[in-house]
């Protein structure tokens, strides 16, 4: 059988320093590539990388680099691109097929790198994971979004969204096309927890999402007030100042006592709290050209723990999920709805336990890594 010769272009950053959603899928992808025996390059983003992160390496057998930084944005743009040119060169593999993958980012930054890669005669397969053309941006990112929303799919060969969404915008460029969902590691079998135990609900996310966050904590505030032998984790990454403003807000909440927020969890700790809650939490709007278009990696992760997932149906869970089978699942922007499926939780625990295990052997079967990556491989190897 043909290998395949994977890069990854500017879809990475820091890796395998930093830690970002980009920086896990990617991962997922190139270990589950690398099974079915291909080869995997990680180039990270094109703006150079600081002196502390690693220039170049290999991890779990992923190869890597990081191009340096000029201190000035356009030399060190300019400088880059000839160091792409001729490090696709060097790795080039006659006898495999060699894909170049590109993703988000400034349009003509993107444009540049498919112009790169193809004059080193690589395919070119866009990982569509954004509807940009929607997003609130100043004007001149928003032109940049436009034209990457709805061009940049015509100067690649194969075409990889995330959702239904982005399939059917897809459409327009009449290109081999491959629906690649979110992905996690499924190896894990859940654990069964304690429900004698003080149950707690647990929401992840960066701390930017402020609408979802709010969403949360007042959801879990009108749930408090009937059940307050129920706990709330918040794991929240991003702008430390604004992680303590949430801090302060929750202080002055009458429930202040039953919210507990955590930073900077070794994986291990996030880890337990994932498979010991009763259940995660990740609300969508209907409102939010993000979770319309995309399908966040955090579900993967979520479902791969075992517990129940509860959400809102919006973008891609009408797709894949099913209340009270395999999620438990409200209506959008309905905050007594989100409070029902929360109570739910705690007043049905046994079937709550079913619901997280038929979440995970779906995910299982659906977004573990081996088996994503398994359709992409063939994919690839059965298109020109």
């Amino acid at each position: 059988m043909m290998k395949i010769n994977n890069v990854f272009i500017a879809y990475t950053s820091g890796y395998p320093v930093k830690f970002g959603a980009a920086n896990t899928k990617a991962e997922f992808l190139a270990k589950g590539l690398i099974l079915h025996g291909h080869h995997v390059t990680f180039v990270n983003r094109f703006y150079g990388s600081d002196n502390v992160l690693m220039s170049d390496g290999e991890k779990d057998g992923i190869s890597f680099v990081s191009f340096p930084n000029k201190k000035n944005k356009l030399i060190t743009l300019i400088a880059n691109f000839n160091k792409l040119r001729v490090y696709l060169k060097s790795i080039y593999k006659p006898n495999c097929k060699n894909v170049v993958y590109v993703g988000g980012g400034d349009f003509l930054l993107t444009v540049i790198m498919i112009f790169v890669a193809k004059a080193s005669h690589y395919k070119v397969a866009f990982i569509f994971e954004e509807w940009m053309a929607g997003m609130d941006l100043p004007l001149i990112k928003k032109l940049s979004s436009y034209m990457h929303s709805h061009y940049l799919g015509y100067l690649c060969d194969y075409i990889l969204p995330i959702s239904e969404y982005l399939i059917e915008q897809s459409g327009r460029f009449k290109k081999p096309l491959l629906k690649v969902p979110v992905c996690a590691d499924f190896s894990t079998q859940p654990v069964k927890i304690d429900l004698t135990e003080k149950p707690y609900l647990l929401y992840c996310a960066g701390v930017g999402y402020q609408k979802a966050l709010d969403f949360v904590i007042d959801t879990f505030c009108k749930l408090n007030t009937n059940y307050k032998n129920v706990d709330l984790h918040l794991i929240l990454s991003g702008d430390s100042s604004l992680i303590q403003s949430y801090k302060y807000k929750i202080a002055n909440l009458p429930n202040c006592n039953n919210i507990f927020v955590f930073e900077k969890l070794p994986y291990s700790q996030l880890w337990f709290e994932y498979r010991h809650a009763r259940a995660l939490l990740i609300p969508l709007f209907t409102d939010k050209i993000t979770d319309i278009a995309r399908f966040s990696q955090k579900i993967a992760e979520y479902l791969s723990s075992g517990r129940p997932v509860i959400s809102t149906e919006v973008g891609e869970i009408k797709h894949y999920f099913c209340d009270k089978s395999n999620m438990l699942i409200s209506a959008p922007n309905d905050i007594d709805g989100f409070v029902e499926c929360m109570t739910y939780t705690i007043t049905n625990a046994i079937k709550v336990e079913e619901i997280g295990l038929n979440g995970y052997l779906f995910g299982r079967d659906n977004f573990d890594f081996r088996v994503v990556s398994k359709k992409l491989s063939e994919f690839l190897l059965l298109e020109n």
